[in-house]
């Protein structure tokens, strides 16, 4: 999410402007992670169904109250953080990574009122991630 309070995803999209925020129970790192309000999310639905050829996925959909967050502002449109995007393919922000997985795909829409997570574990044989998530991505 943004580092910096009240800004827009997309305006956040440079190296230095995102840190990670997690649910309360989530938190390892209070030095390097924010704290999400307890009541951020709702209608949350987790998938864990294998990738293409077996492989580890994991993916989190839910509804946001982004008016309990004070890095975002609930009028914007979102955006999308990820592993694989940004200049020359290194991730958005830049050599992110999600620990125990190849990809990740963050995609934050306060105005919908709805964030997708998902992370991959991409075999050798496996052709294109995006191929097989959810329709919203």
């Amino acid at each position: 999410m943004p580092r910096s309070e009240h800004t827009d995803i997309g305006t956040s999209e440079f190296p230095g402007g995102m840190k990670t925020f997690c649910s309360p129970n989530g938190i390892f790192d209070a030095n390097l992670q924010g704290k999400l309000p307890q009541d951020f999310w709702s209608n949350v639905e987790i998938s864990t169904v294998p990738g293409v050829n077996g492989a580890r996925r994991v993916q989190l959909t839910g509804c946001i109250r982004p008016e309990l967050s004070t890095q975002l502002n609930p009028g914007d449109g979102g955006g999308q953080y990820d592993s694989s995007g940004g200049e020359g393919g290194l991730g958005n922000p830049r050599d992110s990574v999600c620990l125990g997985y190849n990809h990740y795909v963050e995609l934050i829409e306060p105005a919908g009122r709805e964030r997708v997570f998902g992370v991959a574990m991409i075999l050798p044989t496996a052709p294109s991630l995006w191929t097989h998530w959810d329709a919203r991505l």
